[in-house]
């Protein structure tokens, strides 16, 4: 072994050629099962190129140093110029590592102990040593330029490996898009999808005519499952488009119809088949969720809801009622009130008759009871202002009441503790609140209404009672007055007020009363348009009896006294004629009574008419 070590120390030559021969094997062993021959004579060809490199690297060695003692035997002192160029020319194409250069320098020492430039030739010539180290050199050479092709053969192996595995990888995408695009195409309902959408990938075009730019596909979906696409507040298509790297834009218009919406997807082919697939299993998730959903249905209508007024019940106050079956049945209610039926759709036949026991119990409750409220000014009571009243009963009790449209009669509905509660908290309400009945002279029921119902809403409105006009009986008007008595008590009150013709003045004014005798109808007007006309031109208010002819007048000092200078101009002339149609009726009662005895009549002027000429 020693003996071996030693040869390969002084034959650098055959050590280099032991390490290119391992370099070699190792080089083969690593090739894989497919194309190994190939390689093979790949790095045979590298080796055998290598190996010519050397072989003429010896040659122009061995030349040069057959030239050198033609360049010693000139006695010129530039004698060593002729060896440095030899040894400068081979060093960059050797490239030799450090622990070469200095065994180089070594050997050069070796040779050159002397010092002199001419007699270093004459005892060992240079050419005669340089030739090992470019032999050495050249080694290092074969074996660097044998490694590089090694490593640039893996390279591209490797290379060619990522690509094919690429290529698979987006084939597998596109098939997947292509399923995509057969299982979205009955959704939508159309044939717009290729015949062969189940084996070939979706058709993409380049977006602006650009072949290197993004790609854009498009795809029809039914317009129930965009929001599936979009998600709660946009999260479900921010998603997508993150995890995906494509854009996707939706546009609900299409072609004139609601029922379709167009997904418009743009990016790089593996971008848009990754998105295809994703929103293709959004469509089909919606539409397995619809189906499941809609499995079993039932509708109610006519008897079974009580038409529209059972319809609004199910929806109840808010569309609470309605949506707090939803939510503990499962189960999808539809009320249409027009048509007077509710619809339920469910997953299972048990949630949708839970839900449908549910809706009758909001129409008809669980119990059920009735209370005749005797008026409407009891049913307005019960109301209360802006519905407060029955609101607050309903809540209190946990029961539902309702009353007949344009009737009396109040239905209590609900679990049995909540009607009994309810009817006992009524029946209470009521009590406190009956009130009692005013009757009016037909002819004066107009002092109570006063001009378009104002004096009546006003009573209302400042006594917090409730009035209905009832029915006539024996020639005057009813009017039911209910609330808490003292409440009662102010309205009949300002009943009393109303009749008597009395206008209630304000801080600051005063009130007068003229009589308009022959004048009143002139002052009323054609229904009451010179009143109001008088009114608006002095701002004041002014009451007028038809039937005495009184008249009130109230307002500030000023006003008043304007409005009866105004009154009075349209009173004193009928007035005068009033005055002189009377005393013609008197004089004429006297002159009958003053008939002469003779029974000759009387003429108008005191005298006696004659039997003959009748003067």
């Amino acid at each position: 072994m020693d003996a071996v070590v030693q040869f390969l120390d002084e034959n650098p030559a055959a050590k280099a050629g032991i390490a290119l021969l391992g370099v070699v094997l190792i080089a083969l062993l690593m090739l894989p099962k497919q194309g190994g021959e190939e390689k093979k004579e790949e790095i045979q060809a590298t080796a055998a190129a290598a190996s010519t490199s050397k072989k003429s690297k010896k040659k122009k060695a061995a030349a040069a140093s057959r030239e050198v003692p033609a360049a010693k035997e000139t006695p010129a002192p530039t004698e060593p110029k002729v060896e440095a160029p030899a040894v400068v020319e081979e060093a960059p194409a050797a490239a030799p590592t450090a622990s070469k250069k200095k065994k180089k320098k070594k050997k050069k020492k070796g040779g050159g102990g002397g010092g002199g430039g001419a007699a270093a030739p004459a005892t060992k010539p240079v050419p005669q040593v340089q030739p090992e180290d470019d032999d050495d050199d050249d080694d290092e050479d074969d074996f660097e330029v044998l490694l590089s092709a090694t490593q640039r053969a893996a390279a591209k192996k490797a290379a060619s490996k990522k690509a094919a595995k690429k290529a698979e990888k987006a084939d597998l995408k596109a098939k997947k898009a292509a399923a995509a695009v057969a299982a979205v195409a009955p959704t939508n309902g159309t044939s717009d999808a290729p015949a062969a959408a189940a084996t070939s990938a979706p058709v993409m075009k380049s977006e602006g005519g650009d072949a290197k730019g993004p790609k854009v596909i498009t795809m029809k979906v039914a317009s129930e499952d965009v929001p599936a696409i979009i998600g709660p507040k946009g999260a479900t298509i921010q998603n997508l488009q993150t995890i995906t790297g494509a854009k996707v834009d939706i546009d609900r218009g299409v072609a004139n119809t609601a029922s379709q919406a167009i997904v418009k997807i743009t990016g790089s082919e593996d971008e848009i088949s990754f998105a295809y697939e994703q929103i293709a299993a959004l469509v089909n998730t919606a539409e397995e969720e619809r189906r499941k959903a809609a499995a079993f249905s039932e509708t109610l209508k006519g008897d079974d809801i009580k038409g529209s007024e059972g319809v609004k019940a199910v929806i109840g106050r808010g569309g609470k009622t309605i949506q707090g079956i939803q939510d503990s049945t499962g189960v999808k209610v539809d009320a249409d009130v027009g048509a007077g039926s509710v619809t339920i759709v469910g997953p299972t036949e048990e949630a949708v008759k839970r839900a449908v026991m549910m809706c009758r119990h909001a129409v008809f409750g669980e119990a059920q009871d009735s209370l005749d409220l005797g008026s409407r000014s009891m049913v307005m009571c019960v109301y209360g202002k802006d519905y407060s009243k029955i609101r607050s009963l309903q809540d209190e009790s946990g029961a539902k009441l309702d009353i007949d449209k344009g009737g009396t009669m109040l239905h209590f509905s609900g679990s049995r503790e909540a009607v009994a509660k309810a009817r006992a908290m009524v029946d209470d309400f009521v009590a406190l609140n009956r009130g009692k009945v005013i009757e009016v002279e037909e002819s004066k029921v107009g002092a109570v209404f006063g001009k378009g119902g104002t004096n009546l809403r006003k009573i209302q409105d400042r006594t917090g009672t409730f009035i209905d006009v009832g029915a006539l009986v024996g020639g005057n008007r009813q009017f039911s007055v209910v609330g808490p008595p003292d409440a009662v008590a102010e309205a009949e009150s300002m009943f009393a007020k109303s009749l008597s013709g009395d206008i209630e003045a304000g801080p600051g004014e005063v009130r007068d009363v003229i009589q308009l005798g022959v004048g009143t109808p002139a002052v009323i007007g054609r229904g009451g348009a010179r009143v109001n006309e008088l009114e608006k031109a002095h701002g004041v208010k002014i009451a007028v009896e038809s039937a005495s002819g009184r008249c009130q007048i109230v307002g500030k000092r000023s006003k008043v006294d304007a409005a009866k200078v105004a009154i009075d101009k349209i009173v004193e002339p009928l007035m005068e004629e009033e005055r002189i149609r009377k005393e013609a009726e008197r004089m004429a009662d006297e002159a009958e009574k003053k008939e002469g005895e003779d029974g000759a009549p009387v003429s108008a002027w005191g005298g006696t008419v004659a039997e003959e000429t009748g003067w």
